[in-house]
């Protein structure tokens, strides 16, 4: 009897393989989305969390005044981040709240703005935990020496929590919660 492979093995193990890749093949595009969601709705997370930081270590650059415009008082600068949902692209702004009115009021306060990539986007802006979302914007304010957040809306202050739900390309969805004790939390 000779020995060797026939055909039809050599056939057999080339459709096993071809099936084991499509199915790789296919599943990573989905999963190389799911990665970079995780990854952009850490990145905004950590966004939030420099905000803290910078307010509560009384981070004081060379530009500032010292002076709060709202006092006429000696005083550090708040920080925080700001979600325009309504932009084109969506606009993410960390700022330096120099006049320390907890709002992002004046250009000259950005210190940096981030658009998520295209296709990724802000889907909503929840407040409190409630089901409508009845806005499509955000302000997260840190003020020394305190790590609570002032949540804001153009409504008006938040008394609890915020979700801002963002949105892949292909519809996978990740939730970044900020509450008022200046926890951050990405679901």
């Amino acid at each position: 009897m000779a020995r060797g492979v026939t055909i039809i093995e050599i056939l057999v193990v080339l459709a096993i393989f071809a099936i084991i890749s499509g199915v790789v093949f296919f599943n990573f595009r989905g999963f190389n989305d799911v990665m970079y969601l995780e990854r952009l709705t850490h990145d905004i997370a950590s966004q939030i969390e420099e905000a803290k930081r910078a307010a509560i270590s009384g981070e004081d650059p060379a530009s500032f005044s010292g002076i709060c415009s709202s006092t006429s008082k000696p005083c550090k600068p708040s920080y925080g981040v700001h979600f325009d949902q309504s932009a084109s692209p969506n606009i993410i702004s960390y700022f330096r709240d120099q006049d320390n009115n907890s709002s992002f009021d004046d250009p000259n306060e950005l210190i940096r703005a981030f658009n998520p990539p295209t296709g990724y986007s802000i889907e909503d802006i929840c407040f409190d935990g409630n089901a409508v979302c009845p806005s499509n914007e955000l302000t997260v304010v840190f003020t020394r020496p305190f790590p609570d957040a002032a949540l804001s809306s153009p409504s008006g202050p938040i008394s609890n929590m915020a979700e801002i739900k963002v949105i892949s390309p292909d519809g996978y969805k990740r939730t970044i919660a900020v509450y008022i004790t200046g926890q951050v939390s990405v679901r």
